[in-house]
């Protein structure tokens, strides 16, 4: 760039060339837009990033404080299939009827059990065994109990007809009053005449049985034999 002088150029009989101050503005702006020259290192992070981030943290941890928003203080029961009844069967209550029992076991069993062993309790032939009349259902009342909570897979025999279905552990996710209810009218529905049985019963069996998969026929039936009519 020449710089300015007063002196003349009497070689070529011109003056420097002057810059007015449009031309100076002109100037100044290609120079602003210009790119800095690439440089090593970090630079800072600004102040208001910073400060957004320092927000969201405590916002999201106040979120996660209450117990509604967290999981129920982040127990790891919360998700697991388990009838929320289930924890108000607490304290001293008194027997339940059986006929409230019956009442109540029969809608259970419409959602739970109907889809597989039927309304009438007849089953699906060479799938899913009959509850009507059934030696299973009848007698031992832990059997029956044992084979709800945590379900049975492999091939039953009921008077000479085989079933090869698998039954899911519907009981596991019911409390022990609703279990009470569902097995109590399983076994005295479609013709059947066995006993009610309670929630403390089936309370005591759950108790005495470590948690497992599904029961084989040969493993219940060792345990609790089918008895004779």
């Amino acid at each position: 760039m020449a710089k300015y002088s007063d002196k003349r150029d009497h070689s070529r009989g011109t003056e420097p060339e002057k810059f007015s101050d449009p031309k100076l503005v002109e100037v100044h702006s290609q120079l602003a837009r210009e790119k800095e020259e690439p440089h090593e290192g970090f630079s800072g992070v600004p102040i208001i990033v910073i400060f957004v981030f320092c927000a969201l943290g405590f916002l999201g941890s106040a979120y996660l404080a209450r117990p509604e928003n967290n999981g129920g203080g982040f127990r790891g029961d919360v998700y697991e299939n388990v009838d929320p009844d289930a924890k108000k069967e607490t304290g001293p209550v008194g027997p339940k009827d059986v006929a409230a029992q019956i009442k109540d076991g029969e809608k259970l069993y419409n959602q739970q059990c109907s889809v597989c062993h039927q309304t009438n309790g007849q089953g699906v032939a060479g799938s899913f065994p009959p509850l009507a009349k059934s030696p299973w259902v009848h007698g031992n009342p832990e059997r029956v109990i044992k084979v709800a909570n945590y379900g049975i897979a492999g091939d039953i025999d009921i008077e000479g007809h085989h079933y090869n279905g698998a039954m899911p552990n519907i009981g596991e996710g019911l409390g022990d009053q609703k279990l009470a209810d569902l097995l109590t009218y399983v076994r005295q529905a479609w013709g059947n005449t066995a006993e009610a049985i309670d929630a403390d019963t089936v309370k005591a069996v759950r108790a005495a049985t470590p948690k497992r998969g599904p029961w084989s026929p040969a493993e219940i039936l060792k345990l609790h034999p089918l008895e004779s009519k």
